[in-house]
This record gives C-alpha cells, structure tokens and sequence, in this order.
C-alpha cells in the first residue's frame, strides 16, 4: 500500500512534499553536510531518495539513492549521473559508513513495512544512522492525518529492537511540519562496527555505471 502510493504519486506528476523544499530543505541540508563533513563520512546511503529535491543540497562523497518508487529512481538516476540509484526492495544486502531516512517513516501506514524499514536502516549502516521523522504514536481521536502519514514511537522502537544503536543527539525542526520531524542521530559503539567490501553493485536500474557497496 505504502509504495504503490508513492509509484503512483510520482507517476502522476507529484513530489516528495513539503518537506524537501524551502526553508525545510535548508536547514536539513545545512545539518546533513556538516554531520559529513565534521565526521569524516565516506559514502551516504538514502531509503526513500524521493525525487532528488533534497539531495540538489547535498554535500555527499558517495551516495546511492533507494526507493519503492521506480519513477522516482529513474528521474534522480537522470538528473544525478554521479551518483548510485536501486528499486526497492533490493536484491542483494548494502552498506555504508552513514545511512539515512528522511521524512520516509512516518509515511509507512503498515507494520510489516515499518519494521522492515528500519531493520534494513539500521542493518546497512557501518557508523551512523540519521532519522529525520516524527516520533511518537499518536492517539489523538481528533487528528485525522492523510491516508499516506502514520506516526511511529522511533526512538523507543530502535533503543527496543536495535540495542547496540545509541541515541547521541536530537535537533529539533525550527520550521517544523507534519505535526514535528526532527533528526535522530545514532551511533554504532567502536566494537562492533562492520566491515565493508569493494563496490560491486550496478550503477542503477535505469542502466547507468556501478557504484553502491555490498555485504558478504
């Protein structure tokens, strides 16, 4: 259900919504290219790159761009030739140093969708895990959000299902939408970081060159 909607979204003409445009797009962007830049990441992996709006302010080394939508990948995969793109889900496991999620959670409406999202976030990443998201499990009988928005209670979910993740810091939206996202940025402990081989993906699907890093 939940990617059928956005196949259908961006099929049709649409974007990924307000937030990866204006003052929400900035200030995600200024925070992400300083995590980058201040710790040293050498690529950055995306489940849910949308259509590459946020990611025309982006800093990146390396980036490879996942999503359910191949609408989606093929329009990046055009518009960022010097970057990776792959359909969702994939066929083969993938890693790097920094992995992110941004405002893709709380617009998955099923739990079996939820929970392998996060599994797959937080199982590609070597270093670091970025949540851009709201967090809560809202219950609020008078709060009717779009058939496309459910929100989740992430942060007790990932200290819950992901004990060797730590929570190092939350920066909170100052031009917040959807009912409040805010980043999540968590940290693997030094033992028990992985190990990645070479690269040896393909480029994308829409048959561009290779760059993406696979595990085992």
């Amino acid at each position: 259900m939940s990617a059928a909607y956005w196949e259908n979204r961006y099929a049709s003409g649409g974007n990924s919504g307000a937030g990866s445009e204006g003052a929400n797009a900035i200030w995600k962007a200024a925070v992400l290219n300083d995590f980058v830049a201040t710790h040293h990441v050498g690529d950055v992996l995306e489940y849910g790159c949308g259509d590459g709006r946020q990611l025309e302010l982006a800093e990146y080394p390396e980036y490879t761009g996942l999503d359910v939508s191949a609408t989606a990948i093929c329009m990046c995969a055009e518009r960022f030739p010097q970057y990776g793109f792959h359909s969702l889900p994939l066929p083969w496991p993938i890693s790097a140093d920094l992995v992110l999620s941004l405002d893709v959670i709380y617009h998955l409406t099923e739990d079996d969708v939820f929970e392998e999202h996060m599994k797959d976030v937080f199982g590609s990443a070597l270093d670091w895990v970025i949540l851009y998201t709201t967090d809560e499990d809202r219950i609020d009988p008078d709060f009717k959000p779009a058939n496309h928005v459910r929100h989740w209670p992430v942060s007790s979910y990932v200290q819950s299902a992901f004990p060797a993740w730590e929570l190092g810091d939350v920066l909170m939206n100052p031009v917040p939408h959807m009912g409040g996202c805010d980043f999540y940025i968590y940290g693997r402990s030094e033992d028990r970081r992985l190990r990645s081989p070479s690269p040896l993906a393909p480029r994308s699907d829409c048959e561009l060159r290779p760059r993406a890093r696979r595990l085992g």
